[in-house]
């Protein structure tokens, strides 16, 4: 029988994780190269939508114009819309940043490593 990279080396018994995290899960989702590389297709694919939807129209560049891709970057990555504290939070950090992609990239991967998507409730 195959090894299964899960918790449990008895495949045919499933995994039992507790809640907490431990911290080089966090510090994989943060510092890891694929985990990065993945932050990037998933920007990519934020500001194509962001781009195809909004033609005409403001998609981006202040709080309110990326308003529509924060929430759908939190769709696509967690399942939920964001709250609005959330959301204005990411709103002011996309205001001030210097170049919006790699602040796409930054929030994409933050999204990863945040505990909404490591945990299911």
């Amino acid at each position: 029988m195959p090894y299964v990279a899960t918790d449990s080396r008895n495949s045919y018994i499933p995994p039992i994780r507790s809640e907490s995290t431990v911290p080089t899960q966090a510090s994989y989702l943060l510092n890891d190269p694929f985990v990065r590389e993945q932050a990037e297709a998933t920007q990519h694919r934020l500001l194509e939508h962001t781009r195809s939807a909004f033609s005409g129209k403001d998609g981006g560049g202040s709080a309110g114009g990326w308003s529509d891709t924060i929430t759908h970057a939190y769709r696509l990555t967690l399942g939920r819309t964001p709250s609005t504290e959330e959301a204005r939070t990411l709103g002011k950090y996309l205001t001030t940043a210097d170049d919006p992609v790699t602040a796409w990239t930054d929030i994409v991967q933050a999204l990863f490593a945040c505990a909404d998507f490591r945990l299911l409730n």
